[in-house]
């Protein structure tokens, strides 16, 4: 597991309104050998989980059980608080996965939780070379998931072959911006900035665009998360945030 966000190096400020970004990095597993995440709680988040390749099944106190394939993202409105798992009984084969959380407003943590799957996110052309599937927010023209009204975020998945370049248009609100390299290397940034896998570049210049180039000689990705931060104070416990230790520890005497 690689963590882009959520570890030590950045400050919650810097990231805010994103709690944590986790990749699984492509693998390949025998029959049940994956032991996914069994049944946790989740409250005060909304959490994305992208399947880039392979299948991955999941099952929620509010909504069933499913299976999402490579180019599905399920959408968690954690809000009040469910019981989720996912990730057992995998079947073995190929498995690719990207997990975000992302901290609701407080007006929203008391809303009622709930549970989507988009399934089949396309690749779209950016530019030559370049291709994206967005998860959510807008790129070249292409619209993904629009999550609640308080949560206003880009997420997306580029590929580029090499010499492949894009440049994409931040709305002005969504003064956080972070790039995660999760394979190639790539010049990022204003600056051109040298990134490999597992690096994350924090866009520092508010309201800017996001400019990146593949400079390596196969192809390469590299995952955008870019939002308006809330400013709220926040204390997290894993899948759980909250605004107070007081909320937290009544969140944990109720579970």
């Amino acid at each position: 597991m690689r963590r882009a966000i959520g570890g030590q190096e950045l400050s919650a400020a810097d990231t805010d309104p994103f709690l944590l970004l986790d990749e699984l990095p492509r693998a390949l597993y025998a029959p049940l050998e994956h032991p996914g995440a069994p049944w946790h709680p989740r409250l005060g988040i909304l959490t994305a989980c992208y399947v880039k390749e392979g299948e991955y099944s999941f099952s929620s106190s509010v909504g069933g059980e499913g299976t999402l394939h490579g180019g599905d993202c399920q959408w968690v409105h954690a809000g009040a608080g469910l019981q989720m798992s996912e990730g057992g009984n995998h079947p073995g084969g190929a498995l690719h996965v990207f997990e975000c959380f992302v901290n609701l407003p407080s007006k929203e943590k008391k809303s009622r939780p709930d549970v989507q799957e988009v399934t089949g996110i396309r690749q779209v052309g950016c530019s030559e070379g370049v291709s994206a599937r967005v998860l959510a927010g807008e790129v070249a023209g292409v619209k993904g998931f629009t999550p609640q009204p308080g949560t206003h975020i880009h997420f997306v998945d580029f590929t580029a072959l090499p010499n492949g370049s894009f440049e994409h248009v931040l709305p002005k609100e969504m003064t956080t911006a972070l790039v995660y390299v999760y394979k190639g290397s790539f010049a990022v940034g204003p600056q051109a900035t040298k990134a490999s896998p597992g690096d994350v570049c924090v866009l520092w210049e508010q309201g800017s665009s996001l400019w990146f180039q593949n400079i390596g000689n196969e192809e390469g990705g590299l995952v955008l998360v870019a939002g308006k931060p809330l400013r709220e104070p926040v204390v997290q416990r894993g899948p759980v945030a909250v605004n107070s230790r007081a909320e937290l520890r009544k969140v944990i005497t109720d579970l």
